[in-house]
């Protein structure tokens, strides 16, 4: 996965510096954080990595980490 792509999506969507984007980081915990910025991240990533995300990953997706993980896992299928 091209990690500054990841990092710009992650920037434009949260609407925050690149610094900013911390392994940890759980989205939750954000400000901007709702269901519209959800659906927002799941499709730029989407468009960014051209893959499509199943219910379950949707489901999982919860923080940078995790995001991180399932877009490997999807860009090795």
């Amino acid at each position: 996965m091209n990690e500054q792509k990841f990092k710009e999506v992650v920037k434009n969507v949260l609407q925050i510096e690149i610094s900013e984007v911390g392994e940890n980081m759980k989205f939750k915990d954000m400000e901007i954080w709702d269901s519209m910025t959800f659906m927002m991240l799941i499709v730029r990533m989407e468009e960014a990595f051209n893959i499509s995300l199943t219910d379950d990953e949707i489901i999982e997706l919860d923080c940078i980490k995790k995001a991180k993980e399932i877009i490997n896992r999807k860009l090795k299928k």
